[in-house]
């Protein structure tokens, strides 16, 4: 019988130091996202700035030009260099120090690019025209970085747009004051746009996290089951011991056949002959014990037969009446699950994998077991040995892999026979699994079409 815990298994989660808002979340997960597109948009608005100052440079102060120039070049590379950071914001403060961070530098790039029309505005109006489009179009540009933090972006477009509304509406030329105009129309046009972007893309960052914590939140629920499953399996346990000790006639639970190599083909057999594309699926399963050689080795031939026996035992025990369990050549198994598919059988695989490894088999001592798998569901034309021979490949490539359960439709890699290195002394190419003492039945027609 295998020697179980009694104690009650923990499966809380720990909870995070800090409280965040929904509000707060969404904003560091914004903050988080932003800085790779500042990045790129400060690289493509510098050479504007290169480009206007080299159109620029007969018709305006060249001093004045040049610490224009420099102006913005000191500005773009401080946003850069700012927007390359990446503080943990975990903490309500952090949140809002980064928030006003980035704010600020963005702030600092529009006022950098607002003092041309300051300090180095033309006299001729095509050239003022020019620097109102270089202007209208760095807007456009580095806006499109700032589309998850709406301060941001106002911050950046106030100072670099409103000295060229003041210089052009106050020239006195009807040129001069059209172009203000246009331009006017063209920024509100901009910030619709950008409105209506901002709004969206914070609505697909909500939705994210919250999808993360739904998440999070199945999964606890998912380990608050399997926890819940253990502890009735004790409760259960606990009251059969009970019932026997005080002479009370214990209600006789049944549990899965442990079968022999045949009766499992002719079972296998008898269910996929029955099966149809039309009716439930189910699935084949191999099981190997990961450490058996390593028992053999520490504990001898005896014990590890006492230990494949009771192992047998202890899974048919965790399966339903309709499964079965077959004790192959040892350290293999053979499981047969009813009404399943490959992922179902996986979910059930795992229950077993984690009773199995913390329940130690007493077989004259405690030992603990590891157990590697290999799952696959029923599909249309394919026969029993085929799908032996697929949970075989499975498992096979179970054994190169972290995760200790492989499904058939999940397999991938090179050929099995450099997936793991065997002892067995078969020649390649002779098939490993045979039905034997079973008749092959012809494949299930494929169903009439209504």
């Amino acid at each position: 019988m295998p020697i179980e815990s009694t104690a009650k298994s923990s499966t809380s989660t720990p909870k995070p130091t800090t409280s965040l808002s929904p509000k707060q979340q969404v904003l560091a997960e914004c903050l988080v996202l932003v800085g790779r597109p500042l990045r790129r948009t400060t690289a493509v608005a510098l050479p504007l700035a290169i480009i206007a100052a080299f159109a620029l440079r007969h018709d305006v102060d060249p001093t004045m030009l040049g610490l224009w120039l420099g102006l913005v070049a000191g500005a773009t590379v401080i946003l850069t260099y700012v927007a390359g950071f990446a503080p943990p914001l975990d903490t309500v403060e952090s949140i809002e120090n980064r928030h006003n961070e980035v704010v600020f530098t963005v702030g600092l790039l529009g006022a950098a690019w607002g003092t041309g029309p300051l300090i180095a505005f033309p006299a001729d109006t095509t050239m003022r025209m020019l620097l109102g489009a270089t202007l209208l179009a760095v807007v456009s540009s580095v806006g499109l970085g700032t589309l998850l933090l709406r301060r941001a972006f106002f911050a950046l477009a106030l100072p670099l747009l409103g000295p060229l509304f003041i210089r052009l509406g106050t020239s006195g030329g009807s040129s001069e004051f059209a172009a203000a105009i246009v331009l006017a129309v063209c920024c509100v046009s901009l910030i619709l746009h950008f409105l209506e972007g901002n709004t969206s893309s914070v609505t697909l960052v909500r939705n994210r996290i919250e999808n993360s914590l739904l998440g999070q939140r199945v999964e606890r629920l998912k380990g608050r089951i399997v926890a819940n499953e253990e502890e009735l399996e004790v409760a259960y346990r606990l009251l059969d011991e009970y019932r026997s000790g005080a002479d009370v006639p214990a209600t006789i639970v049944e549990r899965a056949s442990v079968l022999s190599r045949t009766e499992f083909n002719m079972r296998l057999g008898d269910i996929w002959a029955a099966t149809t594309p039309d009716t439930d699926s189910f699935s084949v399963a191999l099981l190997e014990i990961a450490d058996f050689n390593q028992i053999v080795n520490e504990y001898g031939d005896d014990v590890a037969k006492r230990l494949f026996n009771e192992l047998g035992r202890f899974i048919g025990s965790c399966l339903r009446t309709e499964d079965c369990v077959a004790g192959f050549t040892a350290p293999r198994y053979g499981l047969l699950l009813g009404d399943s598919d490959s992922e179902t059988a996986s979910r059930a695989l795992e229950r077993i994998r984690r009773r199995v490894e913390t329940s130690p088999m007493d077989v004259g001592q405690p030992i603990l077991c590891q157990l590697v798998m290999g799952v696959v569901s029923f599909e249309f034309n394919i026969r029993p040995v085929e799908m032996i021979g697929r949970s075989e490949r499975a498992l096979a490539q179970a054994w190169t892999l972290t995760q200790r359960i492989q499904a058939w439709e999940h397999i991938n890699g090179p050929p099995i026979a450099s997936l793991r290195q065997t002892n067995d002394p078969m020649p390649p190419g002779t098939q490993r699994f045979i039905l034997s003492d079973t008749t092959l039945r012809e494949t299930p027609a494929a169903p009439r079409p209504r």
